[in-house]
């Protein structure tokens, strides 16, 4: 998710009448959990929401250079991606925000008991401490 504000939105918050001056850009590979997000995001009251299909190591492609974000977030992606690729989304993403904006990555923390899922490494605070 990422969005592109108002100066001044996200200070305190971001009450509905913030909302109103964010528009909201979706960007994921699979166009079933981008149709879901868009469903859902319509009903916050965002000025605007966008939403694009695309895989993540083509995002500096999706949209224009100047285009930068006062939020970003990767949710539940970077076990997916192979690891020589994750500095540069890293870089990116980073690349991509506004002066002050915030980029906020997150991961699975665990997986439930008998739900593996292939390439996906559960880690808990303890382990990454090593």
């Amino acid at each position: 998710m990422l969005f592109r504000s108002a100066p001044g939105t996200f200070e305190g918050g971001v009450k509905r009448e913030s909302r109103k001056k964010i528009t909201c850009y979706l960007y994921d590979a699979q166009n079933e959990f981008l149709k879901e997000a868009y469903r859902q995001t319509l009903t916050l009251g965002f000025k605007d929401v966008q939403s694009t299909v695309g895989d993540v190591l083509n995002f500096r492609a999706a949209f224009p250079e100047t285009l930068k974000f006062d939020f970003i977030s990767c949710t539940n992606a970077f076990h997916e991606i192979a690891p020589k690729a994750v500095p540069g989304i890293l870089f990116e993403a980073v690349y991509r925000l506004a002066h002050q904006g915030v980029f906020c990555a997150y991961d699975m923390e665990y997986l439930p008991q008998g739900h593996n899922e292939l390439g996906a490494v559960a880690w808990k605070h303890r382990r990454s401490q090593r």
